[in-house]
């Protein structure tokens, strides 16, 4: 799983995917099981933590 979530984290950072095409793409069987999983290791949603880095300045 920590595979699957390392290329969910890229994905939201580095794409405009959905949330749902996310999960799926990084292998994950229904977007609610990636995001109770998302939730369990990063303690937000992954909603909460792409809100939460695009606030973050580029350098």
């Amino acid at each position: 799983m920590e595979y699957r979530l390392s290329q969910a984290l890229f994905m939201l950072d580095h794409t405009d995917k959905s949330i749902t095409e996310i999960a799926l793409l990084s292998g994950f069987s229904t977007a609610s099981y990636f995001d109770t999983r998302f939730k369990e290791k990063m303690l937000i949603t992954p909603l909460e933590y792409r809100m939460k880095n695009k606030e973050k300045p580029s350098r």
